[in-house]
């Protein structure tokens, strides 16, 4: 009888002893003491007391640590010793959940709803493991009876974007992600489904805002920028509209921009960027970037192909190279990827890099293979143009004019070809020339190139009407347009003199200075119209001062050129004019700096009969 009674206070103490284990761990857990409390649970499970709760939190604990093996064992101990534990159910449902297990994890849920058929985690978690199973239909059941227990919940709705996405209900799939975004706005993984959502349904623009918020809710995710260049570069791609087409691929650059500075490694971001500022017409910039994704893939014919035509077209000449644009064009060659387009683009890196003849041969080879390419003509026109092959050089513009009637330029080139000695048609040049006015009123190269064949034709009334016609567009506008408005005021100095009205000449050359359009030939001409303005009336005072004047001119004319005939020779004339009676020393230099003068006259031109009876004319030594 003692033996019994002794037993069973050991058994007490026992039980006693497993509890307080127990209410440890559950103490710890609350005090968030995982470590102790896991520890307390393992020493209850040992004693073997309160194994479904032991067991259950220690699943509980693995499960939060991502110990999904461990879980599962716990777990499964747990429902051994209780096999009515809806918490333990539903727990190694989420745990085979966790393991792709769907099979496994649907068995669990089937239980877990019989023990607890109202519970809504349970509809949600069945939901979630038919949608992985690939079961749609009861999964969008189950999902809806979740979302009637609690509507609020972002998960329900996640999943149900989901599961209408895997059966291609799109429309349903945007607007399910949409409730979930609303209810969860800082989510990532949500705004993300919304934008490649909308991809998939072909709403680009929509996909775009989409992908702008998720940058905003996340602006160190690479893989967004990635997607959101990428959708805008396929458009682009696809549009068949030009200004669309570079609309989107500057749209491209920005995201594409970012994802490259996040991933400088990462070939296709690099290859999507550099396309997007080619596309975009940033060359300078296309050029670096395909360079950049070249050293990452240097077989990429894209890349050397971009990288070759970015530096053949680049707006700035600082940033146009056409050795390296002809070592980019190289590279294509050496991969056997050359393009007939290519040659259009090499011809002119190596007209650029003064080899004509290869030049000429590459646009001609594409000519030939497609005599219809409007790109040809232009660059080759120009080539003849500086090869002085006039003839063949009119029909090349006459070509580009015939497939592109608005292309200005070749309206001018062909003009200025007809307008050669060995190559001339005045009519057509004129034709033409009026035809570029007809379509630019306001085209001021087109009127500058008319005035001069007006001019050329002594016609120079009408030429004079042009220069001014120029001078009236441009108004005071003048710093935008330098070129043009010197050039005006130059040839119209130019017109002056031939009409002898040498007041006039004098103020256009001097317009022409202020814009720096004085050549060598403005301070000749410029200096001689100051010589035909002498007249003895004025005294000999107002003569020396007009003398010296021309003199600074015909000095300035040497100065920049110093192969001017008519300069040395104009400017040894004011010498001897400049010479004062009595002032002998000061003569005698002025004597000698004519003679050399003059001696620099014939040096350039032997036979010059002026400079020969200069030197006579005052006894030079």
């Amino acid at each position: 009888m003692k033996r019994s009674v002794l037993g069973l206070l050991l058994i007490a103490a026992h039980i006693a002893n497993a509890q307080d284990i127990f209410n440890k761990g559950k103490a710890e857990l609350a005090a968030r003491d995982t470590v102790g409390a896991f520890s307390s649970f393992q020493d209850a499970v040992k004693a073997g007391q309160k194994l479904a709760e032991s067991n259950y939190y220690l699943g509980a604990i693995s499960f939060a640590r991502h110990n999904i093996d461990a879980a599962i064992g716990y777990l499964q101990a747990s429902l051994k010793a209780d096999d009515d534990n809806v918490d333990a159910t539903k727990m190694l449902a989420k745990a085979f959940l966790g393991k792709s297990d769907n099979k496994s994890a649907l068995v669990q849920l089937r239980l877990a709803a019989k023990l607890a058929p109202k519970d809504c985690e349970i509809s949600l978690l069945f939901g979630q493991a038919l949608v992985a199973a690939d079961s749609m239909d009861p999964a969008i059941i189950q999902l809806t009876r979740a979302k009637e227990c609690t509507p609020e919940n972002p998960a329900i709705y996640l999943l149900l974007g989901d599961a209408y996405s895997k059966i291609g209900v799109i429309p349903l799939a945007i607007s399910n992600y949409e409730k979930a975004s609303d209810l969860a706005p800082k989510n990532l993984d949500i705004q993300l489904k919304i934008a490649r959502s909308l991809v998939a349904n072909r709403q680009y623009r929509e996909a775009v805002k989409a992908y702008v918020v998720a940058e905003q809710i996340d602006s160190t995710y690479p893989d967004t920028y990635l997607e959101h260049g990428k959708i805008l570069v396929r458009a682009a791609r696809a549009s068949t509209s030009r200004s669309s087409k570079q609309d989107y691929y500057k749209q491209a650059i920005s995201p594409l921009a970012v994802f490259v500075k996040l991933r400088p490694k990462n070939i296709e971001g690099s290859v999507l960027h550099a396309e997007a500022l080619f596309g975009s017409d940033r060359l300078a910039e296309a050029a670096n970037a395909a360079k950049a994704s070249l050293q990452l893939d240097s077989n990429n014919v894209d890349m050397w192909r971009i990288r070759g035509n970015s530096l053949v077209d680049a707006k700035e000449a600082k940033d146009r190279d056409c050795k390296a644009a002809l070592d980019a064009f190289a590279a294509l060659q050496r991969r056997k990827a050359i393009k007939q387009d290519d040659l259009v683009i090499r011809g002119r890196a190596y007209f650029a890099c003064g080899m004509e003849d290869l030049a000429i041969a590459d646009l001609d080879s594409a000519q030939k293979v497609d005599s219809t390419n409007c790109d040809i003509f232009s660059p080759l026109g120009s080539m003849l143009i500086k090869k002085q092959q006039y003839a063949r050089a009119s029909q090349m513009f006459e070509k580009k004019i015939a497939c592109d009637s608005k292309s200005l330029s070749s309206y001018i080139n062909a003009a200025m070809t007809y307008m050669q000695p060995d190559n001339l048609n005045l009519a057509r040049a004129r034709e033409l020339l009026v035809r570029s006015i007809e379509l630019k009123s306001d085209f001021l190269q087109g009127r500058l190139w008319l005035a001069r064949y007006y001019a050329r034709v002594d016609s120079f009334d009408l030429a004079e009407a042009q220069y001014l016609e120029v001078l009236r567009l441009i108004g005071d506008q003048v710093d935008k347009n330098k070129n043009a408005y010197g050039e005006a005021q130059k040839l119209l100095g130019s017109l002056y003199m031939t009409k002898r009205q040498y007041v006039k000449a004098i103020d256009a050359f001097r317009k022409a200075q202020s814009v720096a359009m004085d050549d060598d030939n403005v301070h000749l001409s410029w200096g001689q119209a100051i010589l035909q303005t002498l007249d003895p009336k004025e005294g000999d005072e107002e003569g020396r001062r007009k003398n010296a004047e021309a003199l600074k001119h015909f000095r300035t004319c040497v100065e920049k050129n110093p192969g001017n005939v008519q300069g040395h020779f104009w400017l040894g004339e004011c010498l001897v004019r400049s010479r004062i009676p009595g002032d002998d020393a000061n003569n005698a230099k002025l004597k000698d700096e004519a003679c050399g003068e003059w001696r620099k006259v014939l040096k350039l031109d032997p036979r010059n009969e002026d400079a020969k009876k200069g030197l006579e004319r005052i006894s030079c030594p």
